[in-house]
């Protein structure tokens, strides 16, 4: 009798020792797809952070040229940086 009791103390000692490991296994590949996630979603975060930054940058370069060319055009609505250049038309006949 004394052996059945033996064996039965090693089989539910080798039962807890798998489950232990097969709960410790399936918390480490949890935390590693949420590390992954967690990884991913930084890297999206960064190239959409760096997108916008040049959008805006893009946006405040159109901006400034377009401030550049009205600070060039006069009163009537003539384009002064262009008066030098060879090719323009005379308004009088």
């Amino acid at each position: 009798m004394r052996s059945q009791e033996e064996a039965s103390s090693f089989r539910r000692f080798f039962q807890y020792v798998e489950d232990s490991g097969l709960r410790t296994y399936d918390s480490l590949v949890i935390q590693n797809a949420s590390d992954i996630a967690r990884e991913s979603d930084r890297i999206r975060n960064q190239n959409n952070w760096t997108y916008l930054q040049e959008k805006h940058q893009k946006k405040r370069r159109q901006e400034e040229a377009i401030k550049r060319v009205v600070q060039t055009t006069d009163e009537n609505g003539e384009d002064v940086s262009s008066e030098n250049m060879p090719g323009k038309v005379s308004g009088h006949l």
